[in-house]
C-alpha cells in the first residue's frame, strides 16, 4: 500500500495547527505527526563577554495519504486546483492598489534649525521658503491625484475584491467536491 508523504511548517498558533490540519484533512491527508521545532537564528555577543542565542519557533506537521484509495486522482486534482487558486487569489490580494495617493513626503529640513542661529542666516532662510515651496507643490499633486486617480483606483479595488471572493468561493466548491470524493469512494 504506497504512501504518500509531505510535512508543512507554520506558526506555532494552535489556531494556525488546527486550520492547516483541518485543510489537509479536507484532501485526504492524515496527521502522522505534529512537533513544535526550534531553530537558530543567530547569537548577540555583548561586551561583558556574555552572549544570547537566538531561535525561530514553528510547527512541524508531516501528513500522509494513501495513494491506492479509490477517491486518490479525484481528491488529488481537487487538491491542485485549490492551490493553484489559493495562489491566484494571494496574488491578486498583494496586488490590490492603495486608494492613498503615495507621492514624495516633504520633510522639514533639519540643517534649517541648526543653520539659523549661525551666521549663515540666509541658508536657512532659503531652506524655509524651499519646505513649503515642495509642501505647496506635494498638496497639489496630491489633491490632482485625488480628482483625477482615486476613483479608478477605487473601482479597481472593488473589482479585484469581487475576482478575490469568487476565487474563494472556487476553492469552496473543490473543496466540498473533494470531501464527497472521498466519502462516496471509501
Amino acid at each position: 500500500m504506497p504512501k504518500e508523504t509531505i510535512t508543512v511548517q507554520v506558526y506555532p498558533d494552535d489556531n494556525v495547527v488546527n486550520r492547516t490540519i483541518a485543510e489537509y484533512e479536507r484532501f485526504g491527508w492524515e496527521v502522522i505527526s505534529n512537533q513544535r521545532m526550534q531553530e537558530f537564528t543567530g547569537q548577540t555577543k555583548y561586551g561583558d563577554g556574555s552572549s544570547e542565542n537566538h531561535y525561530s519557533t514553528f510547527n512541524k506537521i508531516t501528513f500522509s495519504r494513501d495513494k491506492d484509495a479509490a477517491w486518490y486522482e479525484e481528491v488529488r486534482e481537487c487538491e491542485r486546483q485549490y492551490r493553484q487558486l489559493e495562489r491566484e487569489a494571494d496574488q491578486m490580494q498583494r496586488a490590490l492598489p492603495s486608494d492613498r495617493y503615495v507621492g514624495e513626503r516633504v520633510a522639514f529640513p533639519k540643517l534649517s534649525l541648526i543653520l539659523f542661529f549661525t551666521p549663515l542666516f540666509l541658508v536657512p532662510i532659503i531652506l524655509i521658503i524651499r519646505f513649503f515651496v515642495c509642501r505647496k507643490k506635494y498638496k497639489k499633486e496630491a489633491a490632482e491625484w485625488e480628482r483625477t486617480q482615486k476613483s479608478k483606483v477605487r473601482e479597481q479595488i472593488v473589482k479585484m475584491s469581487e475576482e478575490i471572493e469568487a476565487k474563494k468561493a472556487e476553492m469552496i466548491k473543490l473543496v466540498a467536491k473533494a470531501e464527497i470524493a472521498m466519502k462516496t469512494k471509501r
